[in-house]
């Protein structure tokens, strides 16, 4: 399996300003992060259809709705993975909405 970098958009969504509640959307986004394409379900939410990622962590449950998109810079663009230079494809991930209660 290839292993491809992973960019995040947040569109302009903000942390909450509580510890335990940004830890467990953290969580939530490392999850995702790691295996984007392999979400926890899909479902239509807002007339679009989004992958959602959820995770329990400590008292808190978080989940994240977001597309996923594999993208092929244009053509003579490189960007730096680490110490090295890559012009290969990447994984955006559009967050669309985080979510986080108390369990």
């Amino acid at each position: 399996m290839m292993i491809r970098p992973v960019l995040v958009d947040y569109n302009g969504i903000a942390f909450p300003a509580d510890d335990d509640d940004a830890a467990a959307l953290h969580a939530v986004l490392l999850k995702a992060v790691r295996s984007p394409m392999h979400p926890d379900d899909v479902r239509p939410i807002a007339g679009e259809t989004v992958l959602i990622m959820s995770v329990n962590h400590g008292r808190r449950t978080a989940g994240v709705a977001y597309r996923c998109a594999v993208i092929s810079p244009p053509a003579g663009t490189v960007y730096r993975i680490g110490n090295r230079l890559t012009d290969e494809p990447y994984i955006l991930l559009s967050i669309r909405h985080m979510v986080v209660g108390k369990r």
